[in-house]
């Protein structure tokens, strides 16, 4: 394990220690898909209950909750929202968006998704750092927006739409096969990215490059984007499994 590693766990564990010890509610930041496997890998030793929140049921970015005995769910109080304004069409990105926070001196680890809309988007992160960021956020990229702070349970969240759609041959469903083709990179870059927890099936790492995909499991490789396996289209004529996939 990495030294960065050994300090987001120390992290964790302390929370969890919290939690068991003063019987009171204890949380981190913003965890990352790899982050959450190094949380989960702990679990045996966390003496009370908890759960992965991202403010809503797709989240990849989420927080860990530490619940006392007389919790059954996270409370509302430490997550919401900043709901930000700007032209209609806007071109701007999840990069624009990401790189305006941080550069107001925000960290990563304070926010979770980033969620774009037609005319703005929303901004999930953590309560705490919520009127400052709606405050100060006054131009993305090289739009002026406008912003405030919203709740949650305001927000009618749609899950996200495929970028488009393809069919590709492989012959079998293994996990470095299908994405080596995918991502189009080579099967030996591939098994090297699955092995080193950079992919992950359902938003949880797999190192086994002979993982066999089913339908409807959704893949994603770090630093290059998502995909969902959801139909096998038949057979070419090679014997070739085609399978349907959507790419985000």
């Amino acid at each position: 394990m990495e030294k960065g590693e050994k300090i987001i766990l120390a992290s964790i564990c302390d929370k969890a220690e919290k939690c068991w010890e003063k019987n009171i509610p204890a949380n981190t930041h913003f965890l990352d898909l790899h982050e959450q496997t190094i949380a989960e890998q702990q679990r045996k030793s966390y003496l009370c209950k908890y759960v992965f929140w991202g403010g809503y049921p797709d989240a990849e970015r989420k927080v860990l909750f530490f619940l006392p005995d007389y919790l059954d769910a996270p409370s509302e109080d430490v997550l919401c929202a900043v709901q930000v304004k700007s032209s209609a069409n806007s071109k701007l990105t999840h990069r624009d968006y990401l790189g305006a926070a941080l550069g107001l001196g925000i960290k990563r680890h304070q926010l979770g998704d980033i969620l774009l809309q037609a005319d703005g988007g929303y901004i999930i992160l953590l309560r705490e750092m919520a009127d400052f960021l709606a405050a100060n956020l006054l131009k993305v990229g090289r739009e002026n927006v406008s912003c405030s702070v919203v709740e949650l349970c305001t927000i009618n969240f749609q899950p996200p739409q495929p970028k488009k759609t393809c069919i590709i041959s492989v012959s079998s469903l293994r996990l470095d096969k299908i994405v080596a083709e995918v991502f189009k990179i080579s099967r030996k870059d591939a098994a090297a990215a699955i092995l080193s927890g950079k992919v992950y099936v359902n938003q949880k790492e797999v190192p086994k490059p002979d993982f066999l995909l089913k339908q409807e499991d959704k893949i994603t490789l770090r630093g290059k984007g998502k995909a969902e396996f959801f139909e096998i289209n038949g057979t070419s004529k090679k014997g070739k499994l085609r399978i349907g996939l959507k790419l985000y």
